[in-house]
Parts: structure tokens; C-alpha cells; sequence
């Protein structure tokens, strides 16, 4: 669905495939990319007509997407496996990164396109995956670790353990555990407001929780004796 948010008015409808997702648009803001849960494919869709002009099939059940910054690539989760999907955006090629993990399910890229951050639901780690050298490391977390949100920064990644009813930040240079901090039952999305160091947490109990990350702020927002 296309909304207005000024109006909060629906302007345009747009056909998926069955039980869409997750959506990611790509940084020229050209493409609008969406994981359909159980028709197992991915749709393309053309932000300018706002038409779905490809549909691509990639293994059950996609989730989790993140692109290039040159908006020429997509990587996406396939859940119900142990692989990543490399999509090309030109030629529409599908190609896979396979042995990750049980069930990967959030996918995060950095800033210089070379690392990947994947969220395994099953194995309950969270993997740095380098796309040049295809080294991988893994970070062990509390149960069912899904939604990720990396800081500005990138030295720091948020990832909620949907059975452990907590989430987990993580350093990612070391992939060491830095917090482990309880929320309300089941967390399944979380975001950020960076400019208040503030940790959004939605949460199927029914509450949207908000926490504030001091160690980042002062990271972020060093104090200063002057001004």
C-alpha cells in the first residue's frame, strides 16, 4: 500500500505475491523490493509507475532484504534454509551465499557494502558475514534472534531474541555480547532514534518500549566543557 501520511489517505495499491513481508527500497530510490512469504519469491516493483515489473522466485521463506549502495544489488534471507539470496537488479539473476546458518532471518549491510550482518532465527547467532573474503564470524545470543538495527556508526548492532523476551546488543568489530536487556513478551521489531540514543522495541504483547543507550550517547555525543 502507498499512503499519504499527511492525508493518511491510501493513494495506490500495488499486487505482490502471497504474504508480503518485509519491503526495502533501494538507495537511488528507483526500486522498491518485496519478500513474499509464501509464494517463496520476491517482487520488483518500479517506484515510478508503481507496477510490479518482475517476480522472482528464491526458495521458501524469503524474509529479511538489504541493497548495494549502488541500488544494483539485493541480498535477501531465505528463512526457511540456510542461504542468502544475491539478486542482480539488472539481468534479475539470482545467485545464493549457502552453509550460513539454520533459518536466517534480518540482514543488515554495511556502509561499504562489504560485510553482511544476518540474524539466524534457529541457530540462535547473529553472523558477520566478509562478501570480499567470505569470512564469517558468529556471535551466540539469547533464543531467536530476528529484527536488527545497526548504529550510525556501525560499531554497534541492536537484534531482538524473540524467545527470550530480551535484546541483544553486540559489538561489531569483536561480535561480542555488550547488553543483554529484558523487554515485554515476544520483541519482534526494533528501530532507533538516533539523535536521543533511544532503542524502539514492538513487542506481540502489545506495547512499543523505548529505551535510551547512555554508553552510545556519550559514544555518539561526547560531552564537552565548552558550548
Amino acid at each position: 500500500y502507498k499512503i499519504n501520511t499527511e492525508s493518511q489517505t491510501i493513494e495506490n495499491v500495488i499486487e505482490v505475491g502471497s504474504v508480503p513481508k518485509f519491503l526495502a527500497v533501494t538507495p537511488n530510490e528507483n526500486t522498491l523490493i518485496v519478500s513474499n512469504w509464501v509464494s517463496s519469491d520476491i517482487s520488483i516493483i518500479d517506484l515510478e509507475t508503481e507496477k510490479e515489473i518482475k517476480r522472482l522466485y528464491v526458495g521458501p521463506h524469503p524474509r529479511g532484504i538489504t541493497t548495494t549502495q549502488d541500488s544494483q544489488t539485493a541480498f535477501v534471507t531465505i528463512m526457511g534454509s540456510t542461504k542468502l539470496a544475491e539478486v542482480n537488479l539488472s539481468t534479475y539473476n539470482v545467485d545464493y551465499i549457502t552453509n550460513l546458518g539454520k533459518s536466517p532471518r534480518s540482514v543488515l549491510l554495511s556502509s561499504n557494502d562489504s560485510l553482511l550482518l544476518v540474524s539466524l532465527n534457529s541457530s540462535n547467532e547473529i553472523l558477520k558475514y566478509n562478501r570480499f573474503t567470505e569470512e564469517k564470524v558468529y556471535c551466540s545470543t539469547l533464543r531467536g534472534p530476528r529484527s536488527m538495527v545497526l548504529s550510525p556508526n556501525e560499531k554497534h548492532l541492536y537484534v531482538v531474541n524473540y524467545f527470550d523476551d530480551a535484546f541483544t546488543k553486540i559489538n561489531t568489530e569483536t561480535m561480542v555480547i555488550e547488553a543483554e536487556i529484558e523487554t515485554s513478551g515476544k520483541p519482534i521489531g526494533i528501530c532507533a532514534n538516533w539523535k536521543t540514543s533511544e532503542i524502539w522495541v514492538a513487542c506481540y504483547s502489545g506495547k512499543i518500549e523505548i529505551y535510551k543507550d547512555f554508553l552510545l550517547e556519550n559514544e555518539m555525543y561526547p560531552p564537552r566543557y565548552f558550548g
